[in-house]
């Protein structure tokens, strides 16, 4: 399997690459030696209002979201 990476973009990834994309994370730690290894999507959104003298100055919003992987060698 060549790396997703290279294809991929976080802008326009559906639910089926980034399910590739976790397995290819788990099958590459496996390949590596890891006796165990699991990998999660993480999506995170977040708004933050600013308020000043009770007015509001400003919305603030963020979006991130990463591949958070796992691997057990030996026990550890």
């Amino acid at each position: 399997m060549s790396s997703p990476r290279a294809r991929l973009s976080p802008l326009n990834t559906g639910e089926d690459e980034l399910l590739e994309l976790v397995g290819y994370a788990v099958d590459a730690a496996r390949r590596a030696g890891a006796d165990y290894a699991d990998a999660r999507h993480v999506t995170e959104d977040e708004e933050s209002l600013t308020v000043k003298n009770q007015e509001m100055e400003g919305i603030d919003r963020s979006h991130s979201e990463g591949v958070g992987v796992r691997v057990l060698v030996g026990g550890y």
